[in-house]
C-alpha cells in the first residue's frame, strides 16, 4: 500500500486478494481507515477516488474487477454471495 499511496494513516488490513496472469501479479489490499486521506501517488497511478459500492469508477483495473467477482470488500463477510 505504501508503494502506491505513500504513507497510509492508521489502518487495519482485513484481507488481500492476489490476481495472477502469467508473470503479472497484482495485489489488492482490503483495509479500513479511520477517515479518508489524501494519498501521495507514485508514477504508476494518475488519480484516486474514495468510492462506495454504488459509485465505483470506470474503468477499473482488471485485477480489481477480478477481486470484486470473488470478494465483497464492503462487508465484514467478504465472500461474494454471503453476509448481509
Amino acid at each position: 500500500m505504501r508503494e502506491e499511496a505513500g504513507v497510509v494513516p492508521v489502518h487495519h488490513v482485513i484481507d488481500r486478494y492476489v490476481y495472477r496472469d502469467g508473470a503479472f501479479t497484482f495485489t489488492t489490499f482490503i483495509a479500513t481507515v479511520d477517515e479518508p486521506f489524501t494519498p501521495h501517488l507514485n508514477g504508476e497511478s494518475t488519480s484516486y477516488v474514495w468510492a462506495d459500492r454504488e459509485h465505483l469508477p470506470s474503468p477499473l483495473h482488471h485485477g480489481v474487477v477480478a477481486m470484486l467477482r470473488t470478494v465483497d470488500p464492503f462487508t465484514s463477510d467478504r465472500a461474494v454471495g454471503r453476509g448481509s
